[in-house]
């Protein structure tokens, strides 16, 4: 019996292809791992003329803690099936823009940034006056201005949207 399996590694997506309980091809590419556990319940990898001896620190469901050659590496395993499903699902919930609005009614004293400038997560967007401070509104985000709703001097209320910010950094 063949299957596809999927390894997430710090969301960085590894095929295995398994036939009958064996795996043949990784990242298509052909692999014969000899996998074998010795008197201290560790286990032994010998791939492509290498040999690593690990440690399955923790298994859970589908999430995996394992201790190779000293380091450790956290990953999931998923079917063919669970992995398209969990994609086409992120895929519906991706963030098409993200809207920085105003957390208590005040005053716009200085908008920083333009229409389609590219900024960084971090970067000041503009300073709000609100019960007599002057607090910087930061990206929480990187990406790029798609819509600015304010301008310098301005009066907002809370919760109104002042930028839009598109995650998708134009290239």
């Amino acid at each position: 019996m063949k299957a596809t399996k999927y390894i997430l590694v710090n969301g960085k997506t590894t095929s295995i292809d398994v036939v009958d309980n064996q795996i043949a091809k990784i990242d298509e590419k052909e692999a014969t791992p000899k996998i074998s556990r010795n008197e201290n319940n560790e286990f032994e990898v010998e791939l492509n003329k290498h040999t690593f001896a690990g440690e399955v620190v923790r298994l859970k469901q589908n999430q995996c803690t394992v201790l190779l050659n000293g380091n450790t590496y956290n990953f999931t395993i998923e079917t063919e099936k669970s992995f398209k499903r969990r994609k086409k699902i992120a895929k519906k919930n991706a963030v098409s823009k993200v809207a920085i609005t105003a957390m208590l009614p005040g005053m716009i004293c200085d908008v920083m940034v333009e229409n389609n400038q590219t900024i960084q997560k971090g970067e000041v967007l503009l300073t709000l006056e609100a019960m007599k401070m002057q607090n910087e509104i930061v990206a929480p985000i990187s990406g790029v201005i798609s819509k600015i709703h304010i301008k310098a001097g301005d009066n907002v209320l809370k919760d109104q949207m002042m930028i839009e910010i598109d995650p998708k950094i134009k290239k």
